[in-house]
Parts: C-alpha cells; sequence; structure tokens
C-alpha cells in the first residue's frame, strides 16, 4: 500500500522499496502457520523456523544500519520467542 511509514522504514534500512515490500508474504505465511499449529503441530514448527530465519534477516539489518536500541532489542525478543516456539513445538511432538 506504501504507507509512509513503511517507505521511511525500507529506506532507513536501506533495501529498496520493491524489496521491502515482499517482507508482508513471510510475515503473512509465518501468522497463517501458527495459527494452524493449534490444528497441526508441524505448521507450527515451520512457522517459528521460518520466524526464526526472517527475524535473524531483520535483525542483522538493524544492526548494519546502527537502529536504535529499542528496535533491536523488539527484534532481537521476537527472535527468541520464535526460537522457543519451534525448540518447544519439535520437543513436544
Amino acid at each position: 500500500m506504501r504507507q509512509r511509514q513503511q517507505v521511511r522504514t525500507a529506506a532507513k534500512l536501506r533495501i529498496s522499496w520493491n524489496r521491502y515490500r515482499w517482507i508482508a508474504a513471510p510475515e503473512a505465511a509465518a501468522s497463517a502457520g501458527l495459527l494452524l499449529g493449534y490444528a497441526c503441530m508441524p505448521f507450527a514448527i515451520a512457522a517459528a523456523v521460518g520466524l526464526v530465519v526472517l527475524m535473524a534477516a531483520a535483525l542483522m539489518f538493524r544492526l548494519r544500519v546502527r537502529d536504535s536500541a529499542r528496535f533491536v532489542l523488539g527484534d532481537a525478543v521476537l527472535l527468541g520467542l520464535a526460537a522457543a516456539t519451534a525448540v518447544l513445538g519439535v520437543t513436544a511432538s
């Protein structure tokens, strides 16, 4: 939708808008997978692993541009939660 704040974020992270807007696809897939995970654990595990990859990449981009500590911390917390979800899903099944 090219929302102004998202365009600014893409510019701050030095990602072209055409590439940045595709981040929504893995985010939506992870959300759907986590919701499907209530019915079928393998979906939750796959979504959590995908979210780990997505958040690790987000964290690397934020560190590369020396983004504010609150954004780095937020991405790190989400990365940790996704990793914990993946590990707990694997050990539970």
